[in-house]
């Protein structure tokens, strides 16, 4: 279930829709918002694992 959670959110997400060319310019230097692993919110990874609305429901 944690997976089918994962995978919903990275394929609804901006980035995966667009992919990545709008992070790399041209000049090849990426332009990762944020840019540091280190400013990555613990809201944001969380949202990774929230229940969804659509959530699968075995029997």
């Amino acid at each position: 279930m944690m997976e089918f959670r994962m995978v919903n959110k990275v394929m609804n997400d901006l980035f995966f829709m667009k992919g990545l060319s709008p992070i790399i310019d041209k000049d090849n230097n990426p332009n990762w918002k944020p840019n540091k692993i280190s400013e990555v919110e613990d809201s944001f990874v969380g949202e990774f694992f929230h229940k969804l609305d659509d959530d699968l429901k075995f029997n």
